[in-house]
């Protein structure tokens, strides 16, 4: 049955532990790891639909099982040592320095074979891991397959002719496919009912139906916004889209491109209507992340097929006119790119871009809160999956990437431990909690208000404001600033 690896008669890849075959002191293999809870377990109330309160029960059951890990002396797993040579070496250090940031595991295919795979601070192999935004990085693709199959006409296509409530808007109207794909669909970013971390969001009884009433706030095309509200217009326009073939776009993703590529995606995230996420909230293993990605380099190929044609997939490698820094559901190391917004990164300094600005500038990626990446290097053939929970623990892609390629970076200390400027960090974030009180907090009172917010403070205010209080105290703002030194 299409779609049946959400289904709660499928057994989830959870993992209690390692148990090893081959007996003690024998290198594990990834067959050494055993399922052991089902999906029935954390479908809380028991309708049959994985929400967004049953997935954090789960998250809760997986970390208190990778603590449990830890504490038994089983915080690492080598499957795959790194060759014996100079770039086998880069790779250690790699891993080194994601594992002092709270990473769970590096993978590395260079040439389509996996030349290195470890797994740290109790991750488990076989265990689907939480993709965060990077889960965006599936419907490109899935795009290019539905131009393929006849089933949209072109990036170009209006989707107003769909969406037929755009009709008569003035902005809305003019949207097209390939501005929802860019995040330049001038759709106002309204996280407080699309937001899955926000309570109202939660809340929200169809997702897909309540964005179609949020407002323009620009034209399309006229500029980039980081958001979920484009990738929830596209989720509406692709469920109407499939729905005389009887597919949701899900069920369409798992027939068309992740069963022939051999991958079993794990739990992912559906509003109370049933609708998936579609910006985020996804999971899936390593080996089966590594794989998709291998496949995107491949351009489309597999096993001796075309999955999808590869002129249709190589637009979603190509920098996007607005923003060159993202396109078609991936970051981009496009020189004269940027990140979530202009100004937040620093400006490219050498062949690359805001990614990595030494270099590489063909490189693209998915990535989700918690610094979790899919990394693909076109010129070097290689595909590079990194899991973590790494928020204001000084993960930088930059850092990273250089060890991985080079096995070097300037000021870049690798060890558990002593990660870069722990200290220092720790006195900058002090530092900009006291001067963002002075700047803001008109009453003196030591507390933040939403009134007395902007920007992306007042738009996650729900999701700082941790005790619910209506204010963020001292701590929740330290919160922030470790958050934005982790981007």
């Amino acid at each position: 049955m299409k779609g049946s690896r959400l289904s709660l008669c499928v057994t989830v890849l959870f993992v209690w532990g390692f148990y090893g075959c081959a007996g003690k002191g024998a290198a594990p293999t990834y067959e050494d790891f055993r399922h052991e809870a089902t999906l029935q377990e954390f479908d809380l109330d028991g309708d049959g639909n994985f929400i967004a309160d049953e997935l954090d029960a789960m998250q809760e059951f997986v970390e208190k099982r990778r603590k449990e890990r830890v504490e038994a002396g089983q915080a690492q797993v080598l499957l795959i040592p790194a060759p014996d040579t100079p770039e086998g070496d880069s790779f250690r250090l790699a891993a080194e320095y994601s594992a002092a940031r709270n990473g769970h595991a590096i993978l590395v295919m260079k040439d389509g074979e996996v030349v290195f795979e470890r797994y740290d601070n109790g991750q488990n192999p076989a265990e689907p891991h939480l993709l965060h935004s990077a889960t965006k990085g599936f419907w490109g693709p899935v795009i290019a397959a539905m131009i393929e199959d006849g089933i949209v006409s072109s990036w170009d296509e209006s989707v107003a002719d769909t969406l037929t409530e755009f009709k008569n808007h003035p902005q809305k109207s003019q949207l097209t496919v390939r501005h929802l794909l860019t995040l330049t669909g001038g759709i106002a970013q309204d996280l407080k009912v699309l937001h899955p971390m926000n309570r109202s969001s939660r809340e929200v009884p169809d997702l897909y139906r309540a964005v179609l009433d949020i407002e323009s706030e620009a034209a399309p095309g006229e500029r980039f916004r980081y958001g979920p509200s484009d990738y929830y217009v596209l989720g509406a326009f692709m469920k109407r889209k499939l729905a005389e073939r009887g597919q949701s776009p899900f069920d369409y993703l798992d027939e068309r491109i992740l069963s022939p590529l051999g991958i079993e995606a794990g739990p992912w995230v559906r509003d109370p209507s049933g609708n998936l996420h579609i910006p985020g909230r996804s999971t899936m293993t390593a080996r089966n992340w590594a794989t998709y990605g291998q496949w995107l380099l491949d351009g489309g190929a597999f096993g001796g097929e075309q999955i999808v044609k590869r002129e249709l997939l190589a637009e979603c490698a190509k920098p996007s006119r607005v923003n060159p820094g993202y396109a078609f559901t991936f970051w981009h190391n496009a020189p004269g790119g940027y990140g979530l917004k202009p100004g937040d990164t620093p400006k490219p300094e050498g062949k690359g871009g805001w990614v990595y600005p030494e270099g590489e500038p063909d490189l693209y990626m998915s990535a989700g809160g918690g610094d979790n990446r899919l990394y693909i290097l076109p010129s070097r053939g290689m595909v590079v999956v990194r899991f973590g929970e790494s928020a204001g623990m000084g993960y930088v892609d930059r850092e990273f990437i250089a060890l991985m390629l080079e096995g070097k970076g300037a000021g870049v200390e690798v060890g558990r431990g002593s990660p870069k400027g722990t200290q220092e960090r720790a006195a900058e974030h002090e530092a900009w909690v006291e001067d963002y009180l002075a700047e803001n907090d008109a009453n003196g009172d030591g507390l933040i208000q939403v009134a007395e917010t902007t920007g992306r403070i007042r738009a996650f205010f729900e999701l700082f404001d941790e005790d619910a209080d209506g204010s963020l105290d001292e701590g929740e703002l330290l919160g922030i600033a470790r958050r934005r030194s982790s981007r």
